[in-house]
């Protein structure tokens, strides 16, 4: 009985290291680099893992070879061991980090289904207010604007005097915007 359970749990050990066990695999346009299921790229040649530098998005990328193109390590991994759909054509990680580039934590997505994730994972916010790119007013604006509308002043009066569209105080007034 002891020498089952013994078995058993070498079987299971083994399964567990296979499993975790770095897969390197030829990259799909190179033929002189390799690409590992854990995100590791290294060159055939030399048999060195490349480096690579996070760019100001915070993404792993790499050069290859003696171009100037830099690849993005998570997009290397999916190319080579992720399945591609048709319709999709973004890398998404699904644990929102963004140097977890294991090929477990990566998923083809649309552009839609990207977004989706980043905004229900907090990984972007939405902005607001006088945070959004296209605000022409300030939060101190609004409140003065407010506070003329419940004077009954012209929405065209106010719009002149900041410098915005009548529409743009109607949606004000009406709690379209700035609510």
């Amino acid at each position: 009985m002891f020498c089952l359970f013994i078995g058993i749990l070498f079987v299971y050990l083994w399964y567990i290291k296979y499993d975790n066990m770095e897969q390197y695999k030829e990259i799909p346009f190179s033929e002189n680099y390799l690409v590992s299921n854990l995100g590791n790229v290294k060159s055939k040649r030399y048999n060195k893992p490349l480096k690579g530098f996070v760019n100001n998005s915070g993404y792993k990328r790499v050069q290859i070879g003696s171009s100037k193109n830099k690849h993005f390590i998570h997009r290397l991994v999916a190319e080579t061991f992720l399945k591609k759909e048709f319709s999709k054509e973004f890398v998404n990680h699904k644990d929102g980090n963004k140097l977890n580039n294991s090929v477990d934590n990566l998923e083809w997505v649309t552009r839609s289904e990207n977004d989706l994730h980043a905004f229900r994972n907090d990984l972007r916010k939405s902005r607001k207010g006088e945070n959004h790119h296209n605000s022409k007013l300030t939060l101190s604006q609004v409140e003065e604007i407010k506070n003329l509308l419940s004077k009954n002043y012209n929405c065209t009066y106010i719009a002149e005097k900041y410098n915005v569209h009548r529409r743009t105080i109607s949606d004000i007034k009406n709690k379209k915007t700035w609510k």
